[in-house]
């Protein structure tokens, strides 16, 4: 079932709902099934990839570019080389209920839109702690994200699979600090985004709003913030890679079947085709076929070189399709491998060809 057919199934909630606080009780409940959290198409990998949600005081770097610092899980301790390419800084700002909220960076690299917002509640005598119910002050205040979507030029995007984000708790009082990233996101030119994290409308309002058919959000004319982010040359950025070349393991076959490198990020997509017998016997447990393998894996060069050292790429799986993500590479080698690694070394004989 795709992102829009679940979407379609679900019903605007009868009180406001904070999307960071579903994602937070989503987490308690996923966390035993972390293993399976490659189940592509579905709500629960978006969940769980948001499993890095974060709570605590911000400890901002000196680093211009702040969203960077707050998925640092996604693109390591360093800013990517060509931030300045694709990021734009302080894109809107307002003050309403007495809470001044601010999109304070943005950015688009062709597969993912990046964004840091923030409220900081002006009221607020101290800044808060781990122990302050963030979101009963903002629902005091009556702001909040308050649908599950997000509108490019008018239109609902959804959540897309693979997307998540964090929050952070800033340094200055009542300042409270979101950083999203929505992945396998189509934008051009120059784009008008619509985030719901204004004052929260009444119900009435957002079940008018909400098309059941469809599954999706009509664009709010209330509730909501909209910025202009340039994207114009994004896509001609990412650089694609389809090696076609088929690797044989215990169990099947894998291939990469897309390598993306973009100016902020890497993206490898696997595809595996398990042997009939073996994906039988696992009778329903199927995902554990190329498990430990794909668990394994890590990007090196020609000559077997791990390129992240210590940064798990690994972004879901299952039985027949896995996503790896690394930082984006400042000069693309002529050969790149996916390798497990046995006693810190490549085994090339189980790698798969990147580029």
């Amino acid at each position: 079932m795709n992102g829009k057919a679940l979407r379609a199934a679900w019903q605007p909630p009868e009180v406001p709902e904070i999307f960071h606080s579903a994602v937070c009780r989503a987490l308690s409940n996923i966390r035993e099934a972390e293993p399976r959290r490659g189940l592509r198409g579905s709500r629960l990998l978006a969940a769980a990839l948001i499993a890095a949600l974060l709570l605590g005081t911000a400890a901002f770097a000196a680093a211009r570019w702040q969203v960077f610092d707050a998925l640092s899980y996604l693109f390591g301790n360093e800013v990517p080389r060509q931030a300045d390419d694709v990021m734009r800084a302080n894109l809107y700002r307002e003050t309403v209920n007495d809470v001044e909220i601010a999109v304070r960076e943005a950015g688009y690299d062709g597969r993912t839109l990046l964004v840091q917002y923030s409220y900081r509640v002006l009221d607020a005598e101290a800044p808060f702690t781990q122990q302050t119910d963030v979101e009963g002050i903002l629902r005091a205040h009556g702001v909040g994200w308050w649908a599950d979507a997000l509108w490019i030029d008018g239109d609902d995007m959804g959540m897309t699979n693979n997307s998540g984000g964090s929050l952070e708790l800033g340094s200055a009082p009542g300042e409270v600090i979101y950083t999203q990233f929505w992945r396998d996101i189509a934008i051009s030119g120059t784009a008008q985004i619509t985030l719901p994290i204004g004052v929260i409308p009444e119900d009435a309002y957002r079940r008018a709003l909400y098309d059941k058919a469809f599954g999706c959000y009509t664009l709010p004319d209330q509730g909501a913030v909209t910025f202009t982010l340039d994207v114009e040359d994004a896509m001609e950025k990412v650089i694609t890679s389809c090696p076609e070349q088929t690797t044989r393991l215990e169990n099947g076959t894998a291939i990469v079947r897309e390598a993306a490198f973009s100016p902020l990020m890497t993206y490898i997509t696997l595809e595996m085709l398990p042997d009939p017998a073996a994906y039988k016997a696992l009778d329903g447990e199927e995902y554990a076929l190329f498990s430990d393998w794909l668990m394994d894996l890590t990007l090196v060069d020609g000559s077997g070189t791990e390129l992240f050292p210590g940064h798990n790429g690994q972004n879901g799986f299952n039985a027949i399709w896995a996503e790896y993500l690394y930082p984006a590479l400042g000069e693309i080698p002529d050969a790149l491998w996916m390798a497990p690694l046995t006693d810190g070394a490549a085994d090339m004989e189980r790698a798969v060809r990147v580029k």
